[in-house]
């Protein structure tokens, strides 16, 4: 009986692990990691931009007494947010028209930043995860949506 058990749980671990890898997810998790072929929308924002969303991600508006407007948009169980902003500060690049990419990680969460020149200031696109799910999946999505993101005359 024992010996049964154990074949039972050795074959349902061996389908768990199959069908996360599969579906590109870690069997280590439960949390779904959005990967990169996930269908979008375009979202188009009175604040000047557009940007491809995973189209069941959710639109959390941040606009301050002071300071610019920002548009978050964050998975279903919130694990995963893509930020949006424009800022005044012209201190992190000093190469004209240049964009710069960077990453970094603080306690649980990892983020890709991608910053772009803009008249008289910076916009910035930031996709925020989970630490321990996040990877090559987590970072390709990033470039799609990065990649995606314009400007507009708002």
């Amino acid at each position: 009986m024992v010996a049964g058990a154990v074949a039972v749980l050795a074959g349902a671990a061996g389908a768990w692990t199959a069908t996360r890898v599969l579906g590109g997810q870690s069997p280590l998790t439960t949390l779904n990691v959005t990967t990169a072929g996930v269908p979008v929308t375009t979202h188009s924002d009175s604040v000047g931009f557009t940007v491809p969303v995973p189209q069941n991600w959710t639109e959390y508006r941040n606009d301050p007494v002071t300071g610019e407007p920002s548009v978050s948009f964050a998975s279903p169980e919130g694990s995963e947010e893509l930020t949006v902003a424009r800022t005044a500060s012209t201190i992190v690049t000093d190469i004209p028209g240049s964009a710069v990419q960077l990453s970094y990680a603080a306690g649980e969460r990892v983020s890709w930043r991608r910053v772009l020149p803009a008249d008289a200031g910076v916009w910035t696109v930031t996709l925020t995860v989970r630490r321990s799910p996040a990877g090559a999946a987590s970072e390709q999505l990033f470039d799609v949506l990065a990649d995606g993101f314009t400007t507009t005359n708002a």
